[in-house]
């Protein structure tokens, strides 16, 4: 059977999504879920009924989906579930102007931003072995356009044999939730004026 996958992106997926609040409920869903309204509202510091409109908003867009236990619950009771995938930015037939780019850059780097936060405010309440297994770093290469490509390819291989894995994992006691972000770009260097 196929995994589903979100939908390649189009300018409403990104109007919908360009919000950090249903970003970072649907990061909370893909990580956590399923989980109800009133969880991530409180996660993220919104009012249920707003939590509701935005989990409808994602569901109409295919990146989340109502959890039909078969309760007959009224939608606001039932848990929500991430559809996997995510916001995919390469590769695309369609072209987006650079406003629409940017605005989804900052609101990714703004709950990324969030997520270090929340690791570095909760990093002493692990383990020590929990602590020396996480990695943060950063590398700055001088790599060529071919060579970043190469890069990217081997880091998205390596992820999608580990997140293959992660769905699998649900009964494994000392198996956490995890995130890996990479993001390779290159920097202009400064001009003289």
């Amino acid at each position: 059977m196929p995994v589903e996958r979100t939908p390649d992106p189009t300018p409403e997926i990104f109007d919908v999504m360009c919000d950090p609040v249903r970003w970072r409920a649907y990061q909370l869903l893909r990580v956590h879920g399923p989980l109800r309204a009133r969880q991530l509202a409180q996660s993220v510091g919104t009012s249920e009924a707003t939590m509701m409109r935005n989990l409808q908003e994602m569901d109409r867009v295919g990146f989340i989906t109502s959890v039909d236990d078969g309760s007959g619950k009224q939608l606001r009771f039932r848990p929500w579930r991430a559809i996997q995938g995510g916001m995919r930015l390469t590769g695309l037939e369609t072209d987006f102007d650079q406003d629409t780019m940017a605005r989804w850059m900052r609101v990714y780097v703004e709950t990324q931003m969030v997520l270090l936060r929340e690791w570095a405010d909760q990093e002493n309440g692990w383990s020590d072995e929990w602590r020396e297994a996480v990695l943060n770093y950063d590398y700055w290469l001088r790599l060529t356009r071919d060579e970043v490509s190469a890069l990217t390819d081997e880091l998205v291989t390596v992820c999608q044999k580990y997140a293959s894995m992660a769905h699998s994992r649900e009964d494994i006691p000392d198996a956490e939730a995890i995130v890996v972000t990479t993001n390779v770009f290159p920097i202009k260097k400064p001009r003289d004026s």
